[in-house]
């Protein structure tokens, strides 16, 4: 496995096909920042309290991490400092965040008042956005679209450009993730572990495959050519292309895999694993994992810091 780190991190130096170098990996109350080149640990920041979701700004210099407790607090990077907490109740439950493009601003999902917020850095909102349906539980975000995950099979379509949900869809059975590539919206479901390509307006299935129970977190590849989930409960990770309805590859990885990240350029694939405590990494053109990092225990977010 060491020998495929080294090969790993010299085809990354000599390609240069990571452009963002840093992967922030949330394991327990810590963010631990990863070498995407070299597949090494740098750093970490925290304490950052019970964490349940997290984003970083366009400049990679700033963190906001929401709280059990109802707050976003705000820390510099790499250094970790403490730069304050916004708190208004409208950003209570807030189970998903990202930066505006400007990074003068957050996108908030907050289960709380069932709405997607805009608040700016010094706590004023700008925005609300409620959500009809259940309560939302995550959100894929694909440039200026949202796609917020909700509970009872929905899925909701955001444009942030409007600033207007443009379709909602009811998918009988619990939704794990879910990504859009053209008019292809693919879903996972937990149970029975399945990933579902829907095509055009009506959603007709273009394909249905098994990838393993707890289907969870949906992802495309930045051209929207590879589509991948993970089975939190089969310890794998399977790829589909959108576009031709075929699976591409499955592949073992380590114990209950709870997110995945493609690099900016998709061809590799990162992949936390929360219960054997690491960070495993694949060739996104042919499933091979190229080496695991062994991280601090329960590695459960990925993000990218430019």
């Amino acid at each position: 496995m060491a020998r495929w780190i080294r090969i790993l991190s010299l085809l990354l130096l000599v390609t240069g096909v990571v452009r963002a170098q840093t992967i922030g990996v949330l394991c327990a109350g810590d963010l631990v920042l990863v070498d995407a080149n070299g597949l090494r640990v740098r750093a970490s920041v925290g304490p950052l309290g019970a964490p349940r979701s997290l984003a970083v700004s366009p400049d990679g210099k700033l963190l906001a991490v929401g709280s059990g407790d109802d707050t976003i607090g705000l820390y510099s990077l790499p250094d970790g400092a403490n730069r304050g907490a916004l708190q208004n109740p409208y950003l209570e439950g807030a189970v998903a965040l990202t930066f505006s493009a400007d990074g003068h601003s957050l996108l908030v999902l907050s289960a709380g008042v069932k709405a997607m917020v805009e608040v700016g850095l010094d706590g004023r909102i700008h925005r609300v956005l409620g959500l009809s349906g259940p309560s939302p539980l995550n959100w894929t975000v694909q440039g200026a679209t949202l796609l917020v995950v909700q509970a009872a099979g929905w899925v909701s379509q955001v444009s942030l450009d409007g600033w207007e949900t443009v379709r909602q869809d009811t998918l009988a059975r619990q939704v794990g993730g879910a990504a859009l590539v053209d008019d292809v919206l693919v879903v996972s479901h937990p149970d029975p572990g399945q990933l579902r390509l829907l095509a055009g307006e009506n959603r007709e299935e273009l394909a249905s495959f098994l990838v393993g129970p707890g289907a969870g977190p949906v992802r495309a590849s930045p051209d929207g050519r590879i589509v991948a989930t993970v089975s939190e409960l089969g310890n794998t990770v399977a790829a589909v292309d959108p576009r031709t309805g075929k699976m591409v590859w499955k592949s073992d990885t380590g114990k209950r895999p709870r997110a995945l990240l493609f690099s900016p350029d998709g061809k590799w694939l990162y992949v936390a694993n929360q219960d054997s405590n690491e960070l495993s990494v694949f060739e996104t053109g042919g499933g091979r994992e190229l080496g695991k990092l062994p991280l601090p225990p329960g590695p459960h977010r990925l993000v990218w810091i430019p």
